[in-house]
């Protein structure tokens, strides 16, 4: 079922409210994981100025919160949060203009995340690069490099575009209603064949940003470095060590030999191993401390779980590891013995696997 499920009219009639915003979030139940993201999300993230519409992709046990500015659209989960963010697209009809700006958030991030003396809301950030030529923003594009399969994947699927074929990375972006207008035009969320894994990347998540582009208008990035390009012209990456994860900033020490930090980028991808979960709970755990009123979503059980995780914080003394757990070579030998000890018959697989970091 597509259909936007009915607002609570009784706290917005009819006509009383026009918001200028629409926020899309995208939420697929993949593990615990997930469902922490969209707690912060709704923590952290949610306002009363603007429409916040959430895509429940596929099957859901946790309780939906109700908030007269929040509405769903339930789908199956299918082309990850591009049929997610279509299904909204094509439901909402004309309406979808309505908004000057349209912001898209999907569950694989947790965010929003910001400085305490940053002093302005989240779509702000993004909102203020979307002025000029700019049709398009997100926290980081990906340069996407010749030695990636999905430079010659694109080139052979979808000719027509410029090389490189970089674009803004989709776990979060913003474009205003003139780029919402022509993507929708031009047939963009009207795609109704499957798509296997590899072509919702090539039609999705790069397509996107070509699509920006070959109208002439720019697109740009949080992270200041990347908005050194007019990517409409040729252009090369930046960034000398960006060979090791083949154009993706949005990897561990893939920004220049370093992560990207939370605040820098706002929403950071959670199914990374980027940082650590007890480093992130400690910067939630600051935010949390920054409101000014409790928390209003306690009526939401996997909110107060998350709200109550984040507050354990304040009795743990451990000095946490910023970036994931990491192994020197002789750690990893010995956690591999041992792993022999239960699985002897592998020991062939792993001596293989040991090799490659002896010479490393």
């Amino acid at each position: 079922m597509n259909s936007l499920s009915a607002r609570n009219t009784a706290s917005d009639p009819a006509g009383a409210h026009r918001a200028k915003s629409l926020v899309i979030y995208h939420f697929f139940e993949k593990d615990k994981n997930y469902i922490y993201n969209l707690a912060h999300f709704l923590l952290f993230g949610y306002s009363e100025d603007c429409d916040h519409i959430i895509v429940i992709a596929g099957e859901h046990t946790i309780d939906l919160p109700t908030r007269h500015n929040l509405r769903y659209v339930f789908t199956e989960n299918k082309h990850n949060d591009f049929g997610g963010y279509s299904a909204v697209i094509n439901a909402l009809g004309n309406d979808a203009l309505a908004y000057d700006f349209v912001y898209f958030v999907n569950s694989s991030v947790r965010g929003p995340f910001m400085p305490p003396y940053a002093g302005r809301d989240w779509k702000s950030v993004f909102s203020m690069k979307l002025t000029g030529d700019v049709g398009l923003v997100g926290p980081t594009i990906n340069i996407l490099s010749q030695e990636s399969p999905f430079t010659e994947a694109f080139r052979a699927s979808i000719p027509g575009f410029r090389e490189p074929f970089s674009h803004v990375q989709t776990m979060a972006y913003a474009m205003p209603k003139t780029t919402l207008s022509y993507l929708i035009e031009s047939g963009f969320y009207s795609n109704n064949i499957d798509l296997t894994k590899e072509q919702v990347v090539l039609r999705y998540e790069i397509l996107l940003s070509q699509l920006v582009l070959a109208r002439g208008l720019n697109i740009a990035a949080l992270l200041p470095e990347f908005n050194k390009i007019d990517y409409r012209n040729s252009h090369v990456d930046l960034d000398p060590g960006v060979h090791r994860s083949q154009g993706d900033p949005s990897c561990a020490y893939s920004y220049f030999g370093r992560s990207a930090h939370p605040f820098e980028v706002i929403f950071v991808k959670t199914n990374r191993g980027i940082f650590s979960e007890d480093y992130l709970d400690r910067l939630t755990y600051s935010a949390l401390n920054q409101m000014s009123e409790s928390p209003e979503w306690t009526d939401c059980g996997f909110m107060k779980e998350y709200i109550d995780r984040i507050n354990t914080v304040s009795r743990s003394a451990e000095i946490v590891q910023m970036g994931p757990f990491q192994m020197n070579v002789e750690q990893i030998v010995q956690l591999t013995e041992a792993c022999l000890q239960i699985h002897p018959e592998s020991r062939e697989v792993f001596e293989t696997i040991l090799n490659r970091y002896r010479s490393a």
